[in-house]
């Protein structure tokens, strides 16, 4: 779950300027045709029955989710807020293990669909400019992803350099826990 967190802070910014739009437009075509996203992270009904379907364990109200109508899923959710998490987390699991937590890869994925190859989530990425820049942006402005040390600078800050006069004594102090006179 911890990683998770930074990336579905990014899905809730591109989705729905960190929760402040979520009346999402109706899709138009393609696989959603006539459905709306639901939420803070857009989340669309047929993805959230996908994500149902393929979990091993049901729960009631899981079977309910997968039963509905697409129209019907959002008042399910609407209704069970601690599911809606639960699918996003799963959806979010899902993408960043694909992408190998490339979080603007997983982003692309979430927005143009999560069962596309990595190389035609690249593609996509590499075409939509326009998203690429937000997601980038975004990651920057909310400093969601945080540069991490490189290896000589985290080993730098645990090993302070000897001084002079303790060289002798540490000599000393490896020889007494070695076991040697």
């Amino acid at each position: 779950m911890a990683r998770n967190i930074p990336f579905l802070k990014l899905i809730k910014q591109l989705e729905s300027s960190g929760g402040k739009n979520v009346n999402h437009r109706k899709m138009q075509s393609g696989v959603h045709e006539g459905d709306t996203a639901i939420g803070h992270y857009g989340l669309m009904p047929k993805t959230v029955q996908e994500i149902v379907k393929r979990s091993s364990n049901k729960s009631d109200l899981d079977n309910m989710i997968l039963n509905a109508q697409s129209h019907q899923v959002k008042g399910i959710l609407d209704e069970n807020p601690h599911k809606y998490e639960q699918y996003a987390e799963q959806l979010s699991d899902k993408l960043l293990d694909k992408t190998k937590g490339d979080p603007a890869l997983a982003a692309t994925g979430w927005l143009y669909g999560h069962n596309m190859s990595t190389e035609r989530m690249k593609q996509k990425l590499e075409k939509d400019k326009d998203y690429n820049r937000r997601i980038e942006d975004t990651i920057k402005q909310e400093a969601l992803y945080s540069p991490v040390p490189e290896k000589e600078e985290f080993i730098d800050t645990l090993v302070e350099e000897p001084k002079p006069q303790d060289v002798r004594f540490s000599r000393i102090k490896r020889k007494l826990t070695a076991g040697q006179p």
